[in-house]
This record gives structure tokens, sequence and C-alpha cells, in this order.
């Protein structure tokens, strides 16, 4: 059967940024000046550089699904899923590959924030490179029972997962853990109160229609579906790099080339 039981299950709920009376802000750019925090202790001013974030990036459709792309789930649902653990997921794995019409609408929705993931977060070069769908496939999660571990998405540079149908308080916890991105790899420091810089769960909150997108590298977990007769319904995929992918200005013998092959 399937084992409930996580790390993860400790998960607080959702915070707002905010390190005490130090407050986190973001400018509209994304550059490394903006990254910064001031504050006096005694009164003596100081200054905190928050470097090597991580983005976790949510956003909403801001429409109904459709009835045309709930027909599409249904059908994938009854036909097309496979048991997988403790959640079911579709044998086919690119479902947003544009051969679905009923799916392009969301494709598009989903390309758009990927680009905007790509160029003003992580600062791509959109002329010479672009982060782009491979694989993609739907997961379901049963009443009492569905969830899915900690892990991680491997040959992928971002991930992300988009909500057709939440449960009450739904959410997808992210962990350092095993503290990979973890301020301090070995120390278990005794933290009152966790900051930005100190914690190690975070759970970011979904309604349906909610798209999130992570670094694929970053361990995260889909809590037990505890809902006694409603079913969570998700769209997960993949992604890559493509273009020229160099680094010129470091070394000139590091070009890479890759074409989408799908």
């Amino acid at each position: 059967g399937c084992s409930h039981g996580s790390y993860m299950g400790r998960t607080r709920p959702t915070r707002r940024v905010d390190i005490s009376s130090l407050r986190w802000v973001l400018q509209v750019k994304f550059s490394s000046s903006d990254w910064k925090v001031t504050n006096t202790v005694d009164q003596s001013p100081y200054e905190v550089f928050g470097r090597f974030p991580i983005p976790i990036y949510k956003t909403n459709i801001g429409r109904k699904f459709t009835q045309q792309e709930y027909d599409e789930i249904d059908v994938i649902i009854k036909k097309e899923m496979e048991p997988r653990g403790c959640k079911s997921i579709s044998y086919p794995k690119y479902l947003l590959d544009g051969k679905r019409k009923s799916f392009l609408d969301i494709r598009s929705f989903i390309e758009k924030h990927l680009k905007e993931y790509g160029t003003t977060i992580l600062g791509i070069d959109e002329k010479k490179a672009s982060c782009e769908i491979t694989q993609s496939w739907l997961n379901t999660f049963e009443p009492q029972q569905g969830h899915n571990p900690m892990h991680t998405h491997v040959n992928s540079i971002v991930s992300g997962v988009l909500y057709f149908s939440c449960l009450p308080e739904d959410g997808i916890n992210f962990s350092t853990w095993p503290k990979v991105h973890h301020l301090f790899t070995d120390i278990g420091l005794p933290i009152t109160e966790p900051t930005i810089f100190s914690e190690t769960e975070y759970k970011v909150s979904v309604v349906t229609g909610d798209l999130i997108l992570f670094p694929s590298s970053l361990v995260h977990e889909v809590a037990l579906n505890e809902s006694p007769n409603q079913i969570r319904v998700s769209l997960a995929f993949n992604t890559f790099v493509f273009g020229d992918v160099a680094l010129y200005e470091h070394d000139d013998t590091s070009e890479l080339l890759l074409k989408h092959g799908k």
C-alpha cells in the first residue's frame, strides 16, 4: 500500500517574506543590485545581501477551464492513465506537444510564463536560447490515498504544474532536503523563527487554475489527498533550454547548440 508518512509533513503554512523587522523588497527588475535589505542594531546600520535565491513562480490562468478542455481531461483520465506509486499518471507524456487542439490555449499560457521566467527571472538571452516544454503529463490523486513523496525532476531545467482541480487549502511543498539548496549543509541550528535564510520547508498554496514554475532540482512533494471524495488533477511538465547555450565571455570552447527534437 501507499505510505502516508513523509519528511515534508511538518511543512508550515505559507508566510509572507518578512524577516522580523527586516523586509525583503524586490524591484521590478531582478538585477543583482536589487536583492538587499537594510536595518540597524544599536543605532549601527547594516546591509544584508541576498545572493543565489531560488525562484518559485506562481500565477493563475485567470479564467475557467473550457468544456472542451475538461472533456479532453476526462478522456485522458478514463482511457490513458496508469498507476504510478500513490497516484495515477497519463501514459502519453507529451500532452502539450501541439497535437491536442483542446490544450493549445493552455500551452500558449504556459509558454508565455516560461518565457517570463527564463528571460526576466533567470536573465536568459532570448536572442540566443529559450526554455521550452519537453515532456508533459496528467496526474490524478485519489481521495484518502493520492500523494507524491519528495522528488526532483531529472533531465529538466524548469518544471511546472498547472492545477485543473484542487482540494481545500491545497498546495505544493518545497524543501531544501537533502540540503542541496540549504545555507548550512551539515549544521542543525536552534532556530526560534525560520527566516528566508534559514527555513528548510515552504508550502505554496494553490487553487484551481494556478501555475507553479520552479527549478527542476528543487525537492518538492504533493501532500496526501485527505478529502473523502474529491480528486486532485494536475498537469505537470518539464523543460529544457534550446538554442546556443554557450559562455563565450568565459570560455569560447563551451559552445553547445541544442535543437528541440519534438
